[in-house]
């Protein structure tokens, strides 16, 4: 998601905000969605719901489709991670090493079912959220307001491009959640759902909406020129001579949010397949 954030700010800079709340509206709809599926089908997978609403052959095409989808968003998320680890923290060590390392662990970790990743879910979430808001709070001295003028002057294209990679990701990502809903425990109604994921969509736009602020704030245009603005960004954190080095934090933070969501789309994919067979695998 950083990397895609990143994207979505090289096409529309100074109005990244504006870009991402209207997006963020997406994923009230797709929260909306996945409430009235769950509805109509009771607390099932995306597999069991494109079947029955599709029939047993467009179903298994939908499935189809998704596989290959959530294997390719572990992959992408994997390499995402890769790189970052490979580029900032151990630039000397070979890059199939660190990929296979990764692998590896999030195999280990959803072999072991969902609630192995999901353990961690809440603690890492609060984590985020407290480590974005001190960081932009301690860099308020460093905000440039001319970063942020003036508004709208970019064309139409532009805002239409980082609205387009807002919606994909993250908000348009939350359909991933249908395959993780039949594990979910006391889970009466679709009600309790559907306010479950308006929280997560309003604390997710929270949290990238300081993200953007911030680093726009700070870097301005040359947020186009990072990968990671964020952690370009928390780098400019010092504190005297003692609290320094703050990007530290956030690298081990984004390494461990990289290994829960690639582990999600590796469930995902999992389960997907396993119904795509006829539950003929484990």
């Amino acid at each position: 998601v950083t990397v895609h954030i990143s994207i979505m700010m090289n096409s529309s800079v100074k109005s990244s905000w504006l870009v991402l709340l209207v997006a963020s509206v997406t994923g009230v709809i797709s929260a909306l969605i996945i409430g009235g599926l769950n509805k109509i089908y009771g607390n099932k997978g995306l597999e069991v719901i494109a079947e029955k609403s599709l029939g047993k052959f467009l179903g298994k095409t939908v499935s189809a489709f998704y596989i290959l989808f959530f294997f390719w968003k572990f992959c992408d998320t994997v390499f995402e991670f890769s790189s970052f680890v490979n580029d900032s923290i151990l630039p000397k060590t070979p890059e199939w090493v660190i990929l296979s390392l990764i692998i590896a662990v999030c195999v280990f970790a959803v072999n072991f079912g969902i609630a192995v990743v999901s353990g961690t879910g809440f603690l890492l979430t609060l984590t985020v959220f407290i480590i974005t808001v001190g960081s932009a709070l301690l860099l308020i001295p460093k905000y440039e307001l001319s970063n942020f003028l003036p508004q709208f002057s970019d064309g139409f294209g532009n805002y239409a491009e980082g609205f387009a990679v807002s919606v994909v990701e993250p908000f348009g990502e939350i359909i991933v959640f249908l395959t993780v809903i039949p594990y979910v425990k006391n889970l009466k109604d679709s009600g309790k759902l559907v306010k479950l994921l308006l929280c997560a969509v309003a604390l997710g736009t929270v949290t990238f909406l300081i993200n953007v602020i911030r680093d726009t704030g700070t870097l301005g245009v040359l947020v186009k020129y990072f990968i990671f603005p964020t952690f370009e960004s928390i780098r400019m954190i010092k504190i005297g001579e003692i609290f320094s080095r703050v990007e530290i934090f956030y690298a081990g933070i984004l390494m461990m949010l990289a290994f829960f969501k690639a582990s999600i789309w590796l469930f995902a994919a999992c389960e997907m397949l396993k119904g795509f067979v006829g539950d003929r695998i484990n």
